[in-house]
């Protein structure tokens, strides 16, 4: 008997137990293996609001990717550190990582050039002879008895990457798809619990301080208390709520307007209201529909365990349900990536008209332009962005998109 999942927050969303790119041979979770997934996701939504926590999450990871090591790291271009988590070095030597080889990496310039959401496998990359022939690798990596390690890009800025690193030794083995596969199913976990811990940073964390937090978040937030009705949401919450989609409230408690939505959703929030979730995250994610069937992806959160429970507090609420659509805010997500790749007017313009419709032809006539001058600006976005086709530049612009509410 296996779990299958559907991951919150991907940029595209589909059954878990699909293969790692939606092909090849179907992935799924042991019972076991579910029952350690819950578990770490605990742990990720703990650190969120209690930043200790962090590196009993790292190491949580690292078990259920199967890794001897790892680290959640925050740096600019500069070297210099934000958040700092690291599990499994030995001892000094992440100290000598971070003071002496983070500059003699080569694959930090990969880093630095993904986009948000990106997981990569370092003896699968382009630069891999480049890391064995480096003093990196001859004097930090081989000496601990590393031989490869699987990461993802949680956050970006014009300047700086935060990153998930797990590490593997020669007991482990290379990294695989199936480890791709399960990084991907906590990649949007550790993204969202980074992205509150990080607005948690700029309050004065007393207990109401998370519920504070969410009003910065685009993604809807709202708070139920034991009987499921409704005691708080966030700005965007209460947008969705006054439109009536694809959510709204019948007396106080939360409803999916559309009913086969319905059914799930009141499902999903009688397993978190009744912790009935100990053993299984079956029903953390879920997909609910709009009224003209656009896809929002949900996650529901128990907050009645470890440090979750001082969220409550104020509020008496016992459970957080996260909404989002899954549409792309093509304006804040191209002026995100031109602050790092650096795109010219006339570049932004091409690449908001290839996520928006597409086809040289169109874009050219909308434009005004000719075709000829479009395919140019296509070629300096690839060159830009080490994309290959239109279809990555798509993928790389929805990886930028803000997850911070922005007013109009």
């Amino acid at each position: 008997m296996t779990a299958k999942f559907v991951a919150a927050d991907s940029a595209e969303r589909r059954p878990l137990s699909a293969g790692m790119d939606g092909a090849g041979d179907a992935m799924s979770l042991s019972n076991s293996d579910a029952e350690e997934l819950s578990a770490l996701l605990d742990t990720v939504y703990d650190a969120a609001i209690e930043r200790a926590t962090w590196i009993e999450a790292l190491q949580q990871a690292c078990r259920f990717l199967r890794c001897s090591a790892g680290a959640v790291l925050s740096a600019d271009l500069l070297g210099t550190f934000g958040l700092s988590v690291h599990w499994g070095y030995g001892p000094g030597c992440w100290e000598s990582y971070r003071d002496r080889y983070f500059h003699l990496d080569p694959l930090n310039s990969w880093v630095f050039r993904s986009r948000i959401g990106g997981v990569f496998i370092g003896s699968h990359s382009v630069l891999w002879p480049e890391v064995l022939a480096s003093t990196y690798y001859r004097e930090w990596v081989a000496p601990q008895g590393f031989i490869d390690l699987i990461g993802a890009t949680l956050d970006k800025s014009a300047s700086g990457v935060a990153a998930l690193t797990c590490i593997r030794r020669h007991e482990d083995g290379l990294a695989d798809d199936s480890c791709a596969w399960r990084m991907r199913l906590i990649l949007p976990h550790f993204r969202r619990a980074l992205l509150i811990s990080k607005l948690l940073d700029q309050h004065d964390l007393r207990p109401d301080a998370f519920v504070e937090a969410m009003d910065a978040l685009s993604t809807s937030v709202f708070f139920l208390n034991a009987a499921g009705e409704l005691v708080h949401s966030n700005q965007s919450g209460r947008e969705i709520l006054a439109a009536g989609q694809p959510l709204g409230l019948i007396g106080k408690s939360l409803a999916a307007t559309h009913q086969p939505s319905q059914i799930e959703l009141r499902r999903a929030l009688n397993a978190v209201l009744n912790s009935k979730l100990e053993s299984s995250v079956e029903r953390v994610a879920l997909s609910i529909s709009g009224a003209n069937g656009e896809p929002y992806a949900t996650h529901l959160l128990p907050l009645t365990s470890g440090a979750r429970r001082q969220v409550g507090m104020s509020t008496a609420a016992v459970a957080a349900v996260f909404v989002r659509e899954t549409s792309i805010d093509v304006g804040s997500a191209i002026s995100a990536a031109t602050k790092l790749y650096k795109f010219t007017p006339a570049e932004c313009r091409v690449l908001a008209e290839i996520v928006d419709h597409g086809g040289l032809e169109h874009i050219a006539t909308r434009l005004g332009v000719t075709r000829r001058t479009v395919q140019t600006h296509l070629e300096h976005l690839f060159e830009k962005t080490g994309s290959k086709r239109q279809a990555d530049l798509v993928k790389l612009v929805a990886g930028h998109q803000s997850p911070l509410h922005h007013s109009n």
